[in-house]
């Protein structure tokens, strides 16, 4: 996925909590926008109280808001 469209699905308002999927099948949960940023190629996750998870934007294969829903894109 490109940085521009996950600025967008994380970015939008109201924020919703989504997990990312990354192409290798580990899931990435953003509880709160102040826990993420995002570079043009890179992305940062605070995971407290575990460390941050830093990964290239293009890793990641989809986006699932946690109220169940799917991020277009």
């Amino acid at each position: 996925m490109t940085a521009a469209k996950l600025r967008q699905a994380v970015f939008r308002k109201p924020f919703r909590p989504l997990r990312m999927q990354l192409h290798a099948g580990d899931p990435v949960e953003v509880r709160h926008p102040e826990f993420i940023a995002i570079t043009d190629s890179w992305v940062l996750v605070g995971q407290d109280p575990a460390p941050p998870v830093v990964f290239e934007a293009e890793m990641v294969v989809s986006i699932e808001y946690l109220d169940g829903s799917r991020a277009k894109g």
